[in-house]
């Protein structure tokens, strides 16, 4: 599996012990599309701006806070009265202005009330959650005490508890209408999105994904999709991760304190000393952020991803598949670019620490999956039946003395596994004991290695039957079932 956090200890047993490797380096961001809106009392310099992108916003995790838990005016459906008394939207908060005083002269059609977000629980949603619980004033906010301009949280959403891994929507707000038009409610005006890649696919298009458009020719009649936003009069933010943003072309906030110091964008520098702010988790390989201690220049929501496995409980098959992808993911798979199989733009070359790290456990997984017993023919029980199967592999190195051999990281050796021959399933009732044994190595001059064929003579024709007959019967076996349960339908039915 891929995650960022270790898995609680003991969650997998006593005896699976798994392996981190670090893969991947990279960040979430707040990506947007919002276009510049004069207003009427704006100069010259600035009125010919309308309709321009505009590149940069600063946010912090107080101003983030109210994002998340519907706290402007518009952030609740029209007629909902529990935000009342706090600014409309992001756009006429005086503390965002504090942040970002060119917005100041500028006028919004719709504003920006909230973000989209992914439904899916994640990693990463606790990750932002606990970089906004760090921060004093905005945990203060989310606990009920108000910002210096007065704005409260929404009291549906006092004293949350954080971290959490997703993003509830507590608001119970509806807007009512008369029959037959069902009620619009938080989740039709404040979606979710399926992803942050979908997210940040609806933000480069100005999509809220809002349901707010009543389609009286459907059937039956129902609330469908709203168009988006109309170009040059866009405002959307969206959660997202940098490798999608960069990819849609979306700017990314810069994130602060509430003072609006130490301002951070996610770029290459700022990744990495996200990542060297991070710290032991505990676990051995895995670090951590810790948001109240990041360190100056370093982007606070920096995120560090894992491979992680169980060595013990790999086939040898296995084993190599995964030790190729760790080595190929820090070794080719860091050299940035845009054709397939290379580093995307977004992503940042993991520090050689990590990759020399990865590398490690690539090794260590095949050493502990090529540690198999000795290749004389050893039974396994199944099904009460014996298949003998002959084992061919890696002997495990003993000490002096016969001594048990001792496996990297403490783990026990694999089941036993074979290229040679592989049971995935117990043999039917009706099988024999079957025997797999190498193939004949001994051949006639000019056979170029081939096996010497053995005439069937008539049993070719007893093997063919045997088939079709087999054949026959999975085909029949489901509508047999059908029929039978049809005829006790039918019975059922005359009594």
């Amino acid at each position: 599996v891929f995650l960022s956090d270790p898995l609680a200890a003991g969650s997998l047993g006593p005896t699976k012990k798994p392996l981190y490797s670090p893969v991947a380096l990279s960040g979430l961001a707040i990506a947007f599309n919002i276009e510049s809106q004069y207003s009427f009392s704006a100069p010259a310099n600035v009125r010919q701006r309308n309709g321009v992108r505009i590149n940069s916003i600063n946010l912090s995790p107080r101003l983030v806070a109210k994002l998340l838990t519907q706290s402007y005016r518009d952030g609740v459906v029209p007629g909902a009265t529990d935000d009342a008394g706090n600014p409309a939207d992001l756009t006429t908060d005086p503390d965002f202005l504090a942040l970002n005083p060119k917005f100041k002269q500028l006028t919004f059609s719709s504003g920006i009330a909230s973000m989209l977000v992914p439904e899916s629980p994640s990693d990463a949603t606790d990750e932002l959650w606990a970089w906004v619980n760090a921060d004093p004033d905005a945990h203060k906010f989310i606990n009920g005490t108000p910002d210096p301009y007065g704005m409260k949280v929404n009291p549906n959403y006092a004293n949350l508890q954080l971290p959490r891994p997703e993003f509830p929507k507590d608001d119970p707000a509806c807007q009512n209408f008369p029959a037959p038009q069902t009620p619009l409610c938080t989740l039709d005006w404040f979606p979710y999105s399926a992803t942050m890649h979908a997210g940040a696919r609806a933000a480069s298009r100005g999509d809220l994904l809002l349901r707010t458009t009543w389609n009286f020719g459907g059937n039956p009649a129902t609330w469908g999709p709203t168009p988006a936003q109309p170009e040059g009069s866009r405002a959307v933010l969206a959660l997202s991760d940098v490798a999608t943003a960069t990819r849609d072309g979306l700017p990314m906030a810069s994130l602060c304190d509430d003072a609006g110091n130490n301002c951070v964008s996610p770029t290459s520098d700022s990744l990495l000393g996200g990542a060297a702010s991070m710290v032991n988790s505990g676990v051995d390989g895995v670090v951590v952020p810790v948001p109240s201690d990041v360190k100056p220049g370093a982007y606070p929501l920096t995120t560090l991803t894992y491979a992680a496995t169980v060595p013990s409980e790999l086939s040898i098959g296995e084993a190599k598949d995964y030790a190729a992808l760790l080595k190929y993911a820090v070794g080719p798979g860091q050299a940035t670019g845009q054709q397939p199989g290379q580093l995307p733009l977004g992503y940042v070359p993991l520090p050689q620490a990590m990759q020399q790290q990865t590398v490690a456990a690539a090794n260590t997984i095949l050493a502990v999956a090529n540690h198999v017993p000795s290749p004389s023919p050893s039974p396994i029980a199944s099904g009460g039946e014996t298949i003998t199967v002959t084992v061919t592999g890696t002997r495990p190195t003993t000490g002096t003395g016969g001594s048990t051999p001792t496996y990297a990281g403490g783990l026990n050796p694999p089941p036993v596994s074979s290229p040679s021959a592989h049971v995935s399933a117990p043999p039917a009732p009706s099988a024999k004991i079957f025997t797999a044994s190498p193939p004949a190595t001994a051949t006639a001059a000019g056979s170029r290695g081939r096996t010497p064929a053995q005439p069937l003579g008539a049993i070719r024709y007893v093997l063919l039957f045997a088939l079709l007959f087999g054949g026959v019967a999975v085909a029949a076996g489901p509508g047999l079932t059908v029929l039978s349960h049809s005829s006790r339908l039918s019975k059922l039915l005359r009594r």
